[in-house]
């Protein structure tokens, strides 16, 4: 209804702008899921390539009688070459994903001012605020769901498309960043907020390298874009606290958010009324038939 309400109030120019800022948007955030998967595939085989090329050299060392040292040596130095072409390759993964990133950013500034707008915030991802949190996935109800359980243990999987947008639910300072797939939680971050709880997000296809161990987030600050790496089926951000005691979902600042920035996906979601009463705008004279709506 708030999505209605911004086409209705806007008109065919303001309803191509913002399709074509969302276009933007989707575009570059897709960009950098790709490109920080090709810098992540590229170094993982730089780092195995290393770690091959140092066993090549521990083993001349290792190596008593000359020839068969000599014979190390070369496939040491042979194989360097192919170690010094993957680096290269990484270089190049990591010249693309900073080309991306500066993309995203001109997209996002162009998207600032309209995503102000009531219902035009979800459709470009914006952050959605309410009583000092912010919901850590953006797009809104039509697109971000979640469910009153996790398969085994208290923890919430924010479901969402991916490449969709990762906010800091509170202002908080980040204890430990990981910028590569670690394990099941793939990449990911841990951060303490103000209130002293701590919160782990996982399965990150892409976090924002500002995001470092120390580093001071606000409320609402980009953080990354959902992704399913790690042990992930599909596209969500799973949120837990640390040590994982209570359900996420069962606070009061997520239930706020129900209808507003995500909709549950095994209840039925209360309806949020647009903030203004008219949804669509009234054609005072048109030729053909026209009908109108009200709230």
């Amino acid at each position: 209804m708030s999505l209605a309400h911004v086409y209705g109030a806007g008109g065919p120019p303001e309803t191509a702008d913002l399709q074509q800022l969302q276009q933007g948007l989707d575009a570059a955030r897709q960009q950098i899921v790709a490109a920080n998967a090709s810098v992540v595939s590229a170094l993982r085989r730089e780092q195995a390539m290393q770690s091959t090329l140092s066993r090549l050299d521990a083993g001349v060392g290792a190596t008593e009688l000359l020839s068969d040292r000599l014979a190390a040596q070369r496939r040491a130095v042979l194989y360097d070459v192919h170690v010094q072409q993957a680096h290269a390759v990484t270089e190049q993964a990591r010249t693309a994903l900073r080309d991306a990133e500066q993309k995203l950013l001109s997209a996002q500034q162009d998207a600032q001012a309209p995503s102000f707008a009531s219902g035009a915030g979800s459709v470009l991802g914006a952050p959605s605020y309410a009583g000092g949190y912010v919901f850590p996935v953006g797009g809104g109800p039509s697109v971000v769901s979640a469910a009153h359980t996790h398969h085994d243990y208290p923890a919430v999987d924010i479901a969402a498309p991916e490449g969709s947008p990762v906010y800091a639910l509170t202002n908080a300072v980040v204890l430990d960043a990981w910028h590569a797939p670690d394990g099941r939680c793939g990449i990911g971050l841990t951060l303490r907020a103000e209130d002293g709880q701590v919160w782990t997000y996982c399965h990150l296809s892409y976090l924002g390298p500002s995001v470092a161990d120390g580093a001071q987030l606000a409320a609402g600050a980009q953080i990354g874009l959902v992704g399913h790496t790690g042990h992930a089926t599909g596209p969500h951000l799973h949120l837990q606290l640390q040590p994982a005691t209570s359900w996420p979902q069962r606070q009061a600042w997520f239930q706020a958010f129900a209808g507003r920035a995500f909709r549950w996906q095994d209840a039925p979601t209360p309806l949020v009324q647009p903030d203004e009463a008219r949804v669509f705008a009234v054609a005072q004279s048109s030729p053909d038939p026209v009908i109108t709506f009200s709230r």
